[in-house]
């Protein structure tokens, strides 16, 4: 990835707060990201006017690649904000104002020379300007780069020269970050196939997808050069091309099962693990809004730390839709009626969780759950289940090895007091098997 070698650093989440000095904040954002390329967490430049930082110089920005989080600039004073290396806003965590979630926000800010983002490939949300003086923005294409919308409010026009006579787009405008040729747009306005994960492809069609943990790639789609690796161990030749086997078998899967193309939606996992950020009522609308009405998980699913206390009233009726998971799914902390996993057919554990040494496709831990896990159309499970200190009805009636590829554990599974499963749940040894109340939820060993 470039000639840059990679130093990741943490990001801050004080909004739009600091404390000490100005003189002081400003050191600190310099010491923090100097020769910084991946910033875990959100990156906020807030508060640095020129009345109490002179000759303020942002170039420690430079070198910067991807942000995992959010993007805010506040009451900012400079030249220019160089995000020249920037690629990548993922905006795994976004900022909130007034109501709206944002991956890129601009406020109160006077910087004439712009925020240069010559080689922006994504930003992962919703992008605000308000009350900003600057060159620039507004020449810029920003639905071929943003997952959501663009807003700008009070943007205040200055005398700015014109983009380079290089940066004409193909409508025959000029659109550029910045004076010179090399801070022209390249707008890319391809649209990657449904199953393209990250929204990444350097063609149309399923064999243009990136590999699965690659965000940008350059053509030839087994020997796919990565702008951005996610996680170290995906560059390889094998594992992309079991990628590329896993979404044709997707695509199978649902012709032969008779599933049309227009019940399709595909939505990207997440790879937290147990830990999440921010308050548990956004982490859990976060969840409701990543899985409404998603059909194929691409990557895993992690439904964790949903506790009443908290979250009172957790509904997790937006899991029902979910058909196909193609990385692992995890349960962790989690107090709920019913966990619907009612359309749900394949546990594929591209990607598996590991535990103690073990790799698990299906892990529940520290929940209670009364009405259970209801998965009454599961047709295989890629890997080992484990159940521990799991409060619900109904697993242990169920017949794990005509799913799961792998053992299936039980540990401290706490019993309550249930109702039987339906009479029509019968199977061949004369056992009740179910995943919850109802005859709609018998298993089909």
């Amino acid at each position: 990835m470039g000639t840059v070698k990679e130093i990741a650093c943490y990001g801050t989440r004080n909004g739009f707060s600091i404390t000490g000095p100005l003189r002081n904040w400003y050191n600190q954002l310099r010491a923090r990201y100097t020769g910084c390329t991946h910033v875990l967490g959100n990156l906020e430049i807030t508060q640095l006017e020129r009345a109490a930082v002179p000759n303020i110089d942002l170039s420690f920005l430079a070198t910067i690649e991807v942000v995992t989080g959010y993007v805010i600039i506040v009451n900012v004073e400079a030249d220019v904000i160089p995000f020249t290396n920037l690629r990548h806003i993922l905006a795994d965590d976004k900022y909130n104002m007034g109501g709206t979630d944002y991956a890129l926000l601009v406020l109160l800010s006077d910087v004439r020379d712009g925020l240069q983002m010559p080689k922006i490939k994504e930003i992962s949300g919703n992008v605000m300007f308000y009350l900003w003086s600057s060159c620039y923005p507004q020449s810029i294409v920003w639905d071929s780069i943003t997952k959501g919308t663009t807003n700008y409010s009070n943007v205040k026009g200055l005398e700015c020269d014109d983009c380079h006579p290089s940066c004409l787009d193909t409508d025959g405008q000029r659109r550029c970050w910045g004076p010179g040729k090399d801070l022209c747009q390249k707008a890319n306005r391809m649209k990657c196939a449904w199953l393209c994960r990250n929204g990444s492809c350097f063609e149309k069609g399923i064999l243009g997808c990136c590999h699965p943990d690659c965000l940008g790639c350059y053509d030839d789609w087994i020997n796919t050069e990565c702008e951005v690796w996610l996680t170290p161990e995906a560059d390889t030749k094998m594992a992309y091309i079991k990628y590329m086997c896993i979404l044709i078998f997707i695509v199978l899967l649902n012709v032969f099962s008779g599933v049309t193309s227009t019940r399709i939606k595909a939505c990207y996992g997440t790879r937290n693990g147990f830990s999440i950020t921010g308050p548990l009522r956004n982490w859990y609308n976060q969840l409701r809004t990543r899985y409404t009405g998603c059909t194929h998980v691409l990557g895993n699913l992690e439904i964790t730390q949903l506790e009443r206390a908290a979250v009172s009233n957790i509904d997790l009726s937006f899991l029902a839709t979910i058909e196909v998971v193609t990385g692992y799914v995890l349960i962790v902390n989690v107090e709920a009626d019913v966990i619907p996993f009612t359309n749900l057919r394949h546990i594929l554990a591209d990607d598996k969780y590991n535990m103690d040494g073990t790799d698990y496709a299906l892990l529940v831990l520290l929940s209670d759950v009364r009405d259970g896990l209801q998965m009454p159309k599961i047709k295989g499970i890629s890997g080992n289940v484990m159940f521990n200190l799991w409060a619900s009805c109904y697993p242990q009636s169920v017949v794990w090895d005509s799913i799961t590829e792998g053992t299936i554990y039980y540990s401290d599974l706490q019993g309550l007091e249930c109702n039987d499963c339906h009479p029509s749940c019968l199977d061949t040894e004369g056992q009740r098997r179910c995943w919850g109340p109802g005859k709609d939820l018998c298993q089909k060993a």
